[in-house]
């Protein structure tokens, strides 16, 4: 198994699979890269909606991505939340 980019928002260091959402919806774009916030977040939601109108397939595996990936993206926009970043 690949290892994700270390991925950190504020000094918070993201698990692997918040990592692979931000890396995904970013187009795999992450290496070296610094990223606003506000600019993420909003990625984040488009990369939801994206899942949510197009999805990953019907067969099960297409629906399971899709639930994980959501679900790593809502936490990563959660975490965010929580830190009560002004932007």
């Amino acid at each position: 198994m690949l290892t994700e980019p270390a991925v950190y928002i504020h000094g918070h260091r993201l698990t692997n699979a918040q990592a692979m959402a931000v890396r995904v919806a970013h187009d795999g774009r992450l290496l070296g890269r610094v990223m606003d916030v506000p600019g993420m977040v909003e990625t984040l939601l488009k990369f939801e909606e994206h899942l949510r109108v197009d999805g990953l397939g019907d067969d099960e595996h297409g629906r399971t991505m899709v639930a994980l990936y959501t679900q790593s993206s809502r936490s990563v926009r959660e975490l965010v939340a929580n830190l009560n970043l002004d932007f």
